[in-house]
């Protein structure tokens, strides 16, 4: 494959989008990861859509300095886009885990999240790896890479407009979608362990002398995890049906994404 001026310019803006949606995207955006890695994937995957995918040429080889930055934002700006909405569908499920972590007791006892390179509650960390292992099963990398290639189609390199307004709308409806979609699934722990601690303050005023807070914590410990470990056979098909959800949304976005 040789390369020219104006293929080399088309070839780094389909890097830079590539690389925008891997900045944000969930794992591939994991910190653990050696950044000449993602750079070799990034690379790598941008040559091979390089053949296949449309490129506005015209506009590529007639870009003025000022074009060139713009174009690269916008790329990159495309990329984070998409990434950021995949990030979405994701982060539902840690704040679920932050929710009833708090409840159960596990509000102190924290780690350092590499992704959102904040420290979050021990199970928070445990359901993103959780998570991270159904992604993989269920073949989602596959999907987003799909995902990737086609926003070439829906948007050729050196196109210069899209819908600024569509995109902020989408983004913000879906966002209130996945924070009231995080409620729903902490729900059931968070409601039950509320009960609990209803329970246990009527307790404490039935009995003072009772040392409600000696009995209460290791309860709520173990009820927690009761209910956690009840619910994991219906994690799995919860996590299938929202992620394949989430990927079908991201396809509408990129529908919506351009003029």
């Amino acid at each position: 494959m040789s390369f020219g001026y104006v293929e080399s310019l088309a070839f780094l803006f389909i890097f830079l989008r590539i690389s925008g949606i891997f900045i944000i995207t969930p794992f591939f955006s994991n910190n653990a990861i050696n950044t000449k890695l993602k750079l070799g994937i990034t690379f790598l995957l941008s040559y091979i859509l390089f053949p296949i995918v449309p490129k506005n040429m015209v506009i590529i080889k007639n870009l003025s300095v000022y074009s060139f930055f713009y174009l690269s934002i916008k790329e990159i700006l495309i990329g984070l886009i998409i990434g950021f909405f995949i990030l979405m569908v994701f982060t539902a499920f840690e704040s679920a885990a932050q929710i009833y972590s708090m409840d159960m007791g596990f509000g102190m006892l924290s780690v350092f999240d590499p992704l959102s390179q904040v420290q979050m509650p021990v199970l928070g960390q445990v359901n993103y790896i959780f998570l991270i292992l159904v992604f993989f099963n269920l073949g989602i990398h596959r999907l987003i890479i799909l995902t990737i290639a086609n926003t070439f189609y829906k948007f050729q390199i050196g196109d210069l407009n899209y819908n600024i307004e569509g995109i902020t709308k989408y983004i913000s409806v879906n966002f209130v979608y996945y924070f009231t979609l995080s409620l729903k699934i902490a729900l059931p722990i968070a409601g039950i362990l509320f009960l609990t601690n209803v329970i246990l303050g009527v307790m404490a005023r039935i009995a003072p002398q009772m040392n409600v807070f000696f009995i209460g914590m290791p309860l709520k410990i173990l009820l927690g995890f009761f209910i956690l470990f009840s619910l994991v056979p219906y994690f799995f098909n919860l996590i299938k049906i929202i992620l394949d959800d989430g990927m079908e949304k991201v396809y509408k976005l990129i529908s919506i994404m351009f003029i």
